[in-house]
Order: structure tokens, then C-alpha cells, then sequence
């Protein structure tokens, strides 16, 4: 069970007032110079303080001062002050001697011998400890005009100003910088100002590090830093989380870095004092040393020992009881938990409201969970008055721990007792009432609980605590949107706090609430979220959660790097942080970084996915393949990791040099051998027994062994020798021989003789290519006559990969690549604020009009992340894909070969890496950042939203709104999308950008490029027309019936041809080299292609030009009408 924030405080050992170390050099060398005649003696004290023994020093000194009165009439006033000074340092370490009593020895010394200046500084600083901040601060001023730079004078200074806060800023820089003016200031301030202090401590220009590496020794003179080093490392740890450990089988603690570093500070502090005259005065970091040590250990011998350290301490304090409890609950000794609250009870200590949850919680382990009403009766009956604190005390002490057990009863039971008493103010008593009913009773009708919140949300007696609880219980009843409005009116969102948690998670979830349509909240959520991480002196691993999640969406894999490191390096334990990092680093490309902690990256993972995927990024990379292998083959071993399994069976085709084979059996192989027929295998662990006669043995060789039960002689064959790795490759393929194993593949007996082997390959493959061929070849249909678009295309057919899409489409005869028509496209205004941004096609029609025709571009394209990372993928995929000489196609019909070019991996990674330098040259990498709007929402309903399909989609949606930008699209899909649901959207196609910003580079060249790409729905004009048909009729290389296909108006949806078609007709039919009768049947084609989905009105339209434009060229007038009305009637008989 855990408690969220308890109020604990600080550590603070109570181990006396301010004081920033102890100066004895200078006066035991006055006191030498002036007692000669006791060196000896001053030495022997000298060597006992510094030995950690005040006590026996003290003794010493008191004797040494009787006898110099006894042998003057009178003491020096420098003596006395001397003597007297070294008294105070005993008396500062001695138990018996409180701060004040050592503090008026410092002073009077000092008072004695004003001059010097070692007594001053002492007495500067006790003043202070005696609330005397007047002489303190009188001292410190004379000090400092003598030692500008004093740092005990800067000291007192700063903590009796009225403002530390500003007062910090007049300290000069080299005070200010010193580590240990810093330290002692922090921990000063920590007492003063509670834990509040280390949520704010930047705002005093501070941040706590612990120079851990500094402390190696305890002596005399740095003990006080030690003392206050160990607190402050104690209170930082206490601090870290919010969570704090009641009872469980982890502390919550243990994978905190500074955790080891603390207890070995403490150990040395413990060890070098625990067996000295002041052992005594140490019972504090005792305490937590053990504490911490059992932390980590769950040791027994850690156990007594911080058992026998708390009967050291005063058992009033309720720190040292509520961690005393915590072991014993971690051991589950609950009788003596109670036992121990019982007598901090006794002892008249605080009963806080941790109290009454320790015990409550205690009760309830107990079983015991009638003693939980009965303390809540006695809790509720010691107060008159209930305020804001009492309110939250019983909700968090009793009505949570409850919840074990249900029972609306109590609860209503209990509700009636608290209702009954008197409250501070009346709204209080609403507020609880609703909290009770709403959290615990759970029966409630949402409107009027909202009703009534709105009827106290704004009373001002309410402090942020029970604000928050107001949130919180609009959170509950569906109000989310009120919540956040609500805090908006109270919380400050420069300041670490609660509510900035809540406010920041209710953000979050109102950011995936699906009804809600609020747009923006992402930008706040994002900059808060890094608020947080940045100035938070804990790390928040739900929020640092959130924000990996959000940047994972958005590709920004600098802020993803700088998160996911954090979360490696406080969970080192946590297999997924690490693959995130991993990932992110290998997004970046960070292989020195990757390299650095595959070094000591174990070899073993739970999580077999995890494991998998951190074992491919080391492969894949060439990063410590051999460690990389091993992560595999331990995953691989286990025969219930099923994909990890079927990875180790395919990594033998690129890591063939784990798979080994041998010649001659030696220690550690495998051999494969034949007993009397039967094929056995075995390892060969040691030299002795039946290993013995396999050593040395080769494959093919035998020898003979007897039988030790029948005597009967065994003739052993060497039919194999291997390691480890393939003997684990001979296991899954065994496996994979199993019809019904689980790996996904089967092995299986292939036919030798080529006809039978086609014979066999058609019937175990025919009939399911033969589907998955024509539901390609009807996919591919449905996106030539615009029912589906190119994205769908590239999912449907070519498993997400828009290169080999859009490179099949316009490379292969027969394939056509759809555009939108330009006739569909916005107009492109030629405003200098506008910014185009391409899709994955456009990019490579671009990429491939620089490379083939020349085109320089004048803008800087804008492309989603997700364009470069598939890019990147694909060249990472091929580089550690199998060289392969064909690919087959198999159908009932028959097989297909496709052979693959030689050297087709090198070119491909020319090709791909070519394009991502055209990336680099003209585009901007944009994260789409105002998807966190929509995404989450879509995450909640979509199925499969983490296909590219659906990632690419949304991020062309959201780019195609955007203010003063255009999306340059040949896709349909985003086209009709948008269309059919109604959405603004800035698309234009390639051809009208092109047209507009590089008129003299769009001529027949231009047009010719586009028609041998296959594009359909492009605009054909007059001349393109005319060098297509020219060029069809003589028999060269030509795409004159693409041409005509582009004509169609059901695909270019463009009035304008009509004119285009008619002044080739005029050319056709005054041209000297065509028979009429080839130009009537050319004229037919090209009426049958521009009236397909063309409307009657337009034709009687292109009726009337065509009479038109041919009423002076005789014949030919009737000629071409009569082909006109001829097609003209097959469409509208």
C-alpha cells in the first residue's frame, strides 16, 4: 500500500545551531606561544579533539586550566579566551552540553579577545544560534570590512536578511559559487522553509548537487559539512517521489542512483565515529544508514542494527517512528508497528494525520477493521472545529484505507458522524459531503452533484488541497473540461506544486477524450509537461511517460533523447526504458552513445519483445554483434518466445558466422552421431568417460564402444559437429517440421526433379496466389478508375512502401499512377508567405524531375517526419536484408520467375540514399505537432492507427489546414477524404505548382516525362497531343494511348479539351499523309475517349464548336460529323 504526499519534512539530525565548521590550528599555536610550559600538554588535547574525543580533551583542559591559576595571580584575558574557546569546541560535540551552552562559551571567549579573528568568526556565527541576530549581524559587518569574502560573514548575513531570496543576489559571485557556503546555506534554508524549499530552490539561484566524490575522509575540522551533506542527501532521496512507502513488498526507493552513494557516505561517517567518545551523538545517521541499507538489502543483520539505533533516539519524534514502522511493516511484524504507534502515543507525540493512516492501514492488516472505526471515532471526537486539513486527514486516513472493503454502510455511517460536527465554514461541509459520495459511496446523480459543486467552487476559504479535491470530482462525474477551467482560476503555473500535477494530468486525459473538441490544449500541455521535468526535484515517471508517448508521436527525437535517457538512468532496472532509449539514440544515429551501453548491457530480458528489439538494433548496426546475437539466442532458447524463435531461424541467413560447423570434435561442441541406426545428439561437456573416445573424432569417422548393462558391442558414427548457436538452429527447424507448431512457418519435403517441384510448389501455393493475385489486380483496377487513392494502394498492394508503389506505378507498362486532375486543384496566389509542403509522391515526381529533367526548385518544401523515417527504415531494412537473385509469383496458372538485377542491393541504397540527400537539400522536416490534438482521441477508437497508413494520413489532413501553406497531391485518397467530409483544405497537384512557378520548363519534354511515368488525370494540350500521335503513327516510342486516356473526361473533368480535341482533328484531317479513312477511324478513337463521362449538354457543346470550326473545310465537315454522331449514339442511344 502507498501513501501520496505525506508531509514528512526534512531530515534534519537536530545536532545543534548553524555553524559552518571548527578552527582549532590557529588557537592552539596562540595558546603554545603563550603556555610554553604546557606544550606538551596542549599538544596531548590537541591530538584528542582531533581524535574525536571532546570528552577526555575537556577533562584535560579543565585540569590545565587549574593549574595555570594556582602557578599566575592572574590569567591572560588571550589565555582565558583561548582556553575557553577550546572548551566550546568539546562541549559543541558532548551530548550532556546544549547548543547554548557551548554557544556562550564561543562568545565570551570571543569578548575576552575581541582582536582575534578566528574568536570573531566564531562569535559571529553564534550570535546567530542565540537569536542575538543584532550583534550577528554588527559582527559580520566588521568582518567583512577587514575579509570582503568571508564566508562565514556572507553566511550570517544572508540568513538573518529579511528577504533571502533577493538578499542571495548581493552576495558576491565568488561567496556565492563556494560549495560549502552553498551546501550550508541549502540546508539552513531546507530547515527553515520546510520541503516547499527544494520545489522552489532555483528561484534562489541554487540547485542541489552533491559532490559525492569530496567526501573520503571524516575529520574534526569537516564534520559539520559531513553532518550536513548526509541530511541533505537524505532529505533529496526522501524527496524524490510523492509516493511514500506504508506497506508492500518494495520500498519504492531501491532503483534511486543516489541511494548507494548515500549509504556509503554514511557508512564512512558511522564507521569513523560509531567507536569514539561521541558515538553517541550519532544515533541519527545510525538510524538511516541501517534504514537505507535495509532499503537495499532486506538484510536481517540491517535490520537489528537499525532496531538497536531507534532505542537511541527519542521515540517522540514522529520521523524516526514512521520509518521504524516501515521496516516493520516490510517484514510484516504488524503487531509491533502497533505496538510502536501505541507508545509514540504514550510519549505525547504528534498525533498527525500520518498517524492516524499508519495505524488505520496497520488495522486494516491486521484484519482488524473494526479498530478502524473505532480510531476514527477517537480521531473525529478530538476535534471541536473540523477544518480543510481535518477533512482531508479523514478521507486519507480512513474513508481511502476502507476501500479494501466495501461497505456502504460504514461509509454512510461514518459520513452521518462527520456531517454532525461543526465545520469552519459551511461550504466545508458541502465539499465533504460530495467528496464522500462521490469518491467512496459512488451513488450519485452526476447534474445535481454538479450543481453543487458549482454552488462552492468559488467560496475563497477553500486552500489549493481542497481546490484540488473540487477538480478532482469534476474529473469524476465527466466534467473534465470544468475541471480545467476551473483550476485555471487558482493555480500558478510557474510553480512546482500538486496542482500543477493534476492540472497537467487532466489536461492529458481531457487531450483523449474523444467527445471533446477543444483544439490547442497539446502546445500548453507540452510546454507544462517540460516545465515539470525541468524544475521538479523528483522524478515524475507518469508524466515523463506522457511526454515520451507525445514526442514518440511527433518523431522530435532531440527532446525524445533527452527524456528517455532520464528514464533510463532512474529505472536502469526498466528493460522498456531502455529499448527507448536505444531507439531514440539509433533514430539519431548516436552509435557511439548506443556503443557506450551495449558494453555492459546484460544478456538476458524477461520481456521477450523488448529483448528482441534491443538485439536487432545492436545487429543491424554492427554494434557488439556477438553480445547482440547472445540477447537473441538466450531469447531464442526458451522454446515459449515464439517470434523470437522465428527471428534466430532467419538470422542464421545473415549471421552465418555464429552458426558453426567443425571437422573434429572437441570440448564444449555438439556432435551428431548414429547408434545402431538412431540419430542421437550430445554435448561434449568434458574429457572424461564416453566424451573421451569422441574427442578428436571427425565427421564421417566411427569407433566402437560396449554397452555397460548388455556388454553389446555399438558401432558410433560422426554424422555432424557444431555449437551451441546451431544446434538451437537444428532445434526450431525440428520444431518447424511439426504441421501444427506455432512459429508461423513449416518445413517442408520439397520435391528434387524440377517438373515435380513446380508440380508441388502450385499445389501447396496456387489457389492462395491466385486470390492474392487478383485481389491485386482488383485493387489496382479500383485505383485506375479513382475508387481508392494512392495511400490506400501503397497498403493495400505494396505493404506500406510508397517508393516501390510509386516506382511500380510509373515504371512498369501497363501500370498507370493516378494524379488529381488539375481541374480539381486550387488556385496558387503568389503571396511570399505561402509554403508548400509535399506528400510522399510528389516528393519522388520532384526528386525525379531535378535528377532527370533538370529542374532547379526556388522553395524549400515542407514533408512530414514519417517521409524521411520510411525512408530511412527502407535503407536500414535493405542494408540488413539477403542478397537474392529472384522472386516468384505462383498461381494456379503456373510460376512466374522474376529475376533481380545483379548488384540490386548496392543500387537500391544508391537510389534511396540519393533521394534522402534531395531530402536534405530542399525539404524541412516537420513534426506536425498539431496532430497531439487529434491523435490521442483517435488512438481511443481507431483499430490499427499505428499502421503508417493511418499516421501518414493524419499528418496530410492536418497539413492540408494549415494557414498560408499548400499540400502539393496527386493522392485522391486525401482528396475525397476531405471532400467527403467536409473539411477546409489547401491541395493543389503537382502539375498546376509546376505550371505556375516553372512555366518555361513545362513543355512537351515536360509532358512526355510525365506520360512515360504512367500519369493519368495530367492536362494534355494542343502540341503533346500532336507529338503522341505523330509519333504512334510512324512507329516510334510513343504514349499516344495514354494520351487518349487522359482525354477521358471521366478522369481529367476539364471543358477545355473539347478545343484541344478539335483543333487536332482540324490538324488530323488537313493533314496530306493519312488516309481519310485512317483519319475517320483515329477521329472515332478520340471521340469514344473524350465523351466517356462527358454530360450531353457538354457534348452538344463540342457538337456545335466541332460544326463550327469544320463548316469551311468541305468533306471533311461530314466526314467527322459522322463519326461524331456514331460515337455520339453509342453513348446516348
Amino acid at each position: 500500500m502507498e501513501l501520496n504526499n505525506v508531509n514528512l519534512g526534512n531530515i534534519d539530525s537536530g545536532g545543534g545551531g548553524v555553524h559552518l565548521g571548527n578552527s582549532i590550528t590557529n588557537v592552539f599555536e596562540g595558546l603554545s606561544f603563550l603556555l610554553t610550559e604546557y606544550k606538551q600538554q596542549l599538544e596531548e588535547i590537541n591530538n584528542l579533539i582531533l581524535s574525536f574525543k571532546p570528552k577526555t580533551a575537556l577533562h584535560l583542559l579543565n585540569g590545565l586550566e587549574d593549574r595555570i591559576k594556582n602557578g599566575q595571580a592572574e590569567i591572560d584575558n588571550k589565555i582565558k579566551s583561548k582556553l575557553l574557546y577550546l572548551k566550546a569546541l568539546c562541549k559543541s560535540d558532548l551530548a550532556e552540553y546544549s547548543k547554548e551552552d557551548s554557544g556562550k562559551d564561543f562568545i565570551q571567549a570571543y569578548l575576552l579577545n575581541n582582536q582575534d579573528e578566528t574568536l570573531k568568526e566564531r562569535a559571529c556565527v553564534e550570535y546567530l544560534n542565540l537569536k542575538d541576530n543584532v550583534k550577528a549581524i554588527k559582527l559580520s559587518d566588521e568582518i567583512i570590512q577587514i575579509d570582503e569574502y568571508n564566508i562565514s560573514a556572507w553566511f550570517v548575513k544572508v540568513l538573518t536578511s529579511d528577504d533571502i531570496k533577493n538578499y542571495l543576489k548581493s552576495v558576491p559571485e565568488i561567496v556565492f559559487d563556494n560549495y560549502g557556503f552553498q551546501q550550508s546555506v541549502i540546508y539552513q534554508i531546507v530547515r527553515i522553509e520546510n520541503s516547499d524549499f527544494f520545489e522552489n530552490l532555483k528561484e534562489y539561484g541554487f540547485e542541489l548537487n552533491i559532490d559525492f566524490e569530496r567526501y573520503k575522509e571524516v575529520t574534526f575540522d569537516n564534520k559539520t559539512s559531513w553532518l550536513i551533506v548526509i541530511d541533505l542527501a537524505l532529505t533529496k532521496i526522501f524527496n524524490k517521489y510523492p509516493t511514500k512507502y506504508i506497506a508492500g513488498e518494495r520500498f519504492l526507493l531501491e532503483e534511486i542512483p543516489e541511494l548507494v552513494l548515500t549509504i556509503s557516505l554514511a557508512e564512512i561517517f558511522v564507521n569513523t565515529l560509531d567507536k569514539t567518545e561521541i558515538s553517541n551523538t550519532i544515533s541519527h545517521q545510525k538510524f538511516y544508514y541501517y534504514y537505507l541499507s535495509y532499503v537495499q538489502t532486506y538484510n536481517d543483520n540491517d535490520f537489528e542494527n537499525i532496531n538497536k539505533a531507534f532505542q537511541e533516539l527519542q521515540k517522540n519524534f514522529w520521523f524516526y517512528t514512521y520509518f521504524m514502522c516501515q521496516i516493520l511493516n516490510h517484514r510484516k511484524e504488524y503487531e509491533k508497528t502497533l505496538a510502536l504507534l501505541d507508545d509514540y502515543e504514550s510519549l505525547n507525540g504528534e498525533l498527525n494525520s500520518e498517524y492516524f493512516l499508519f495505524k488505520s492501514v496497520v488495522f486494516h492488516l491486521l484484519g482488524k477493521d473494526d479498530e478502524v472505526e473505532k480510531l476514527f471515532d477517537q480521531y473525529l471526537q478530538s476535534i471541536d472545529v473540523l477544518n480543510e486539513r481535518h477533512i482531508l486527514n479523514i478521507d486519507n486516513a480512513f474513508f481511502s484505507v476502507q476501500t479494501k472493503n466495501y461497505d456502504k454502510e460504514l461509509y454512510n455511517r461514518e459520513l452521518e458522524k462527520v456531517l454532525k460536527k461543526d465545520f469552519s465554514f459551511d461550504e466545508l461541509k458541502v465539499f465533504f459531503e460530495i467528496l464522500i459520495k462521490v469518491i467512496y459511496i459512488k451513488e450519485y446523480d452526476s447534474e445535481e452533484i454538479y450543481e453543487r459543486i458549482i454552488q462552492i467552487k468559488d467560496c475563497n476559504l477553500f486552500d489549493a488541497n481542497c481546490k484540488n479535491v473540487i477538480a478532482n470530482n469534476l474529473d469524476l462525474i465527466g466534467k473534465v473540461k470544468e475541471a480545467i477551467n476551473y483550476m485555471e482560476t487558482y493555480i500558478d503555473k510557474s510553480k512546482i506544486s500538486v496542482s500543477l500535477r493534476l492540472y497537467i494530468i487532466l489536461l492529458h486525459k481531457q487531450l483523449h477524450d474523444k467527445n471533446d473538441e477543444e483544439r490547442g490544449r497539446y502546445k500548453e500541455l507540452l510546454e507544462l509537461l517540460k516545465f515539470w521535468r525541468e524544475n521538479n526535484s523528483y522524478i515524475d515517471e507518469l508524466l515523463l511517460g506522457f511526454e515520451h508517448n507525445f514526442y514518440f508521436e511527433i518523431d522530435d527525437v532531440n527532446n525524445l533523447e533527452e527524456i528517455d535517457k532520464l528514464l533510463c538512468k532512474e529505472f536502469p532496472n526498466n528493460e522498456q526504458y531502455l529499448f527507448f532509449y536505444l531507439a531514440t539514440l539509433e533514430r539519431k544515429k548516436s552509435f557511439d552513445k548506443i556503443n557506450e551501453i551495449c558494453t555492459d548491457i546484460k544478456t538476458v530480458f524477461d520481456d521477450e519483445a523488448i529483448g528482441l528489439n534491443i538485439s536487432h538494433i545492436m545487429i543491424r548496426n554492427n554494434i557488439k554483434i556477438s553480445k547482440g546475437f547472445e540477447i537473441l539466442y538466450n531469447l531464442a532458447f526458451d522454446i515459449n518466445n515464439t517470434n523470437a524463435r522465428k527471428n534466430y531461424f532467419t538470422a542464421s541467413l545473415l549471421l552465418k558466422d555464429f552458426f558453426e560447423q567443425y571437422e573434429e570434435v572437441a570440448l564444449g561442441y555438439w556432435v551428431a552421431y548414429s547408434v545402431n541406426g538412431k540419430i542421437e545428439k550430445k554435448k561434449i561437456t568434458s574429457a572424461g568417460g564416453l566424451n573421451k573416445k569422441f574427442i578428436g573424432k571427425k565427421k564421417g569417422e566411427s569407433f566402437s564402444t560396449k554397452s555397460p548393462m548388455s556388454n553389446n558391442l555399438n558401432t558410433i558414427v560422426i554424422i555432424e559437429i557444431y555449437n551451441d548457436a546451431m544446434k538451437l538452429f537444428r532445434d526450431i527447424s525440428e520444431e518447424a517440421n511439426n504441421p501444427i507448431n506455432e512459429l508461423g512457418f513449416e518445413s517442408l519435403q520439397i520435391p528434387q526433379d524440377a517438373e515435380e517441384m513446380k508440380k508441388f510448389l502450385i499445389e501447396q501455393f496456387g489457389i492462395s496466389g491466385t486470390q492474392e493475385k487478383e485481389r491485386v489486380d482488383n485493387f489496382l483496377n479500383e485505383y485506375y478508375d479513382y475508387k481508392v487513392g494512392f495511400t490506400e494502394i501503397v497498403r493495400g498492394v505494396f505493404r506500406e512502401n510508397h517508393i516501390n508503389a510509386y516506382s511500380h506505378l510509373t515504371s512498369i507498362r501497363g501500370c498507370k499512377y493516378t494524379t488529381i486532375p488539375i481541374a480539381f486543384s486550387q488556385k496558387i496566389t503568389s503571396s511570399h508567405e505561402l509554403e508548400f509542403i509535399l506528400d510522399f509522391s510528389t516528393l519522388l515526381l520532384l526528386f525525379s524531375l531535378e535528377r532527370d529533367m533538370d529542374f532547379k526548385f526556388k522553395h524549400k518544401f515542407k514533408i512530414s517526419y514519417l517521409i524521411k523515417k520510411e525512408i530511412e527504415d527502407e535503407l536500414l531494412e535493405l542494408k540488413n536484408s539477403p542478397e537474392s537473385s529472384m522472386s516468384i509469383e505462383i498461381t494456379t496458372e503456373g510460376i512466374t520467375r522474376y529475376d533481380i538485377p545483379e548488384n540490386y542491393k548496392e543500387k537500391r541504397a544508391e537510389f534511396i540514399n540519393s533521394i534522402l540527400v534531395w531530402i536534405d537539400k530542399n525539404c524541412e522536416i516537420d513534426f506536425v505537432e498539431e496532430k497531439l490534438d487529434l491523435v490521442p482521441k483517435l488512438r481511443q477508437n481507431e483499430i490499427g492507427f499505428d499502421s503508417n497508413f493511418m499516421k501518414i494520413l493524419v499528418d496530410y489532413l492536418h497539413l492540408s489546414m494549415r494557414e498560408n501553406h499548400k499540400l502539393i497531391s496527386s493522392d485522391s485518397t486525401l482528396f475525397l477524404f476531405k471532400r467527403n467530409a467536409n473539411l477546409r483544405g489547401n491541395i493543389v497537384n503537382p502539375e498546376k505548382y509546376l505550371i505556375t512557378f516553372y512555366p518555361e520548363k513545362c513543355n512537351t519534354e515536360f509532358y512526355r516525362f510525365l506520360l512515360k511515368s504512367n500519369y493519368l488525370g495530367i492536362d494534355i494540350n494542343l502540341e503533346t497531343l500532336k507529338n503522341e500521335f505523330f509519333d504512334f503513327i510512324t512507329g516510334r516510342e510513343n504514349y499516344y494511348l495514354l494520351v487518349l486516356e487522359n482525354l477521358q473526361y471521366s478522369v481529367n473533368r476539364n471543358p477545355n479539351i473539347i478545343i484541344v480535341c478539335i483543333n487536332f482533328l482540324k490538324y488530323l484531317y488537313l493533314s496530306n499523309t493519312i488516309t481519310v479513312k485512317d483519319k475517320n477511324r483515329y477521329s472515332s478513337e478520340l471521340f469514344r475517349n473524350t465523351f466517356y463521362g462527358m454530360p450531353i449538354d457538354l457534348i452538344n457543346q463540342y457538337e456545335n464548336i466541332l460544326k463550327k470550326e469544320f463548316k469551311l473545310l468541305g468533306d471533311y465537315y461530314e466526314e467527322v460529323l459522322s463519326e461524331f454522331y456514331a460515337v455520339k449514339n453509342l453513348y446516348f442511344k
